[in-house]
């Protein structure tokens, strides 16, 4: 088999539910086989995830997947597992519970094609859920349920960045600014979140474009589970920590620049949820609240619950 044009990256933990559809998803594209690799990395499930892998590459032939098991707990080691596996020209990254659509490696590669100057894209990641949408759910909200979508048109990102259900870079980008930061992101059960914006962060700085493209559309399935004020609070605090840990390596004014934004932020969501309270969708306007006070309680204490 000749060099793939995309090597995409699963990593996975305890998704025995939902692995299936990710993997048929990347198995059936439209995209010429011989174009792309699948590589999954297993963090160290214990679900019968594993089982569901290797049942699923039984047969399969093209396009190439490979199964890495990472026995390093926590997602910023097994994106670079994956990273380090990686023989793609480009490297895309899809949640274990995201399915790609059927274009979506198509895409991809046309994109960087006719983007010499891209490192990297983000895409759609539009939330499936399985029990229907909250009633606390808004437009200030869809952000805790990972949801992306910049628009309709292919544009470069200024502040913004792409989300890790849905994210690709050019290989090279790795050799030159770093892997994912292992202090930061998922680990196990724990909601810590920041090595892509650290990634990103990085990217900027070398003054690196960094894309939008609405064509490249993933389904995020939303469970029940991640739904609940327990599950929404911890995710929370850990946008508050990681957002800590990764400044106070930048020094002592970038987390104190960072604490007065989250106090004119927690003031702005305070209004705004009183806005949505007045106008008969208490629901809405408390989780706007919500969620502003749990980042900032994430920020502020280092050894909160998350």
């Amino acid at each position: 088999m000749s060099m793939p044009k995309v090597s995409v990256v699963i990593c996975t933990y305890n998704r025995v539910q939902h692995i299936q559809k990710s993997i048929d998803a990347l198995i059936q594209q439209t995209a010429d086989k011989q174009n792309y690799e699948l590589i999954i990395v297993d963090n160290n499930s214990t679900d019968g995830t594993t089982q569901k892998i290797l049942e699923s590459m039984i047969g399969i032939v093209s396009p190439n997947i490979r199964y890495h098991k990472e026995e390093k707990q926590g997602l910023s080691h097994a994106r670079n597992a994956g990273i380090a596996l990686a023989q793609g020209h480009i490297v895309s990254f899809i949640d274990d519970d995201a399915i790609a659509k059927p274009d979506f490696i198509q895409v991809l590669i046309l994109f960087f094609e006719s983007h010499s100057s891209a490192s990297a894209v983000g895409g759609r990641v539009i939330p499936m859920f399985l029990n229907g949408e909250p009633e606390w759910m808004s437009s200030w909200t869809r952000k805790v349920v990972s949801e992306i979508d910049f628009g309709s048109e292919t544009i470069l990102l200024d502040k913004r960045y792409p989300f890790g259900a849905n994210m690709s870079m050019r290989n090279n980008i790795f050799t030159k600014y770093g892997v994912f930061d292992p202090n930061l992101g998922r680990t196990g059960k724990n909601l810590m979140g920041g090595e892509e914006k650290d990634l990103f962060d990085r990217l900027r700085k070398g003054k690196e474009e960094i894309w939008y493209e609405p064509k490249l559309y993933v389904d995020h399935i939303i469970e029940e589970s991640r739904l609940t004020q327990e599950f929404i609070m911890r995710f929370c605090r850990g946008v508050g920590r990681s957002e800590r840990v990764r400044l106070e390596e930048r020094g002592v004014y970038a987390v104190w620049k960072k604490y007065l934004v989250n106090k004119v932020k927690r003031a702005g969501s305070l209004m705004l949820g009183l806005k949505y309270i007045s106008a008969g969708q208490p629901a809405k306007g408390k989780m706007i609240m919500d969620i502003m006070r749990w980042i900032e309680e994430g920020y502020n204490n280092p050894n909160i619950n998350i």
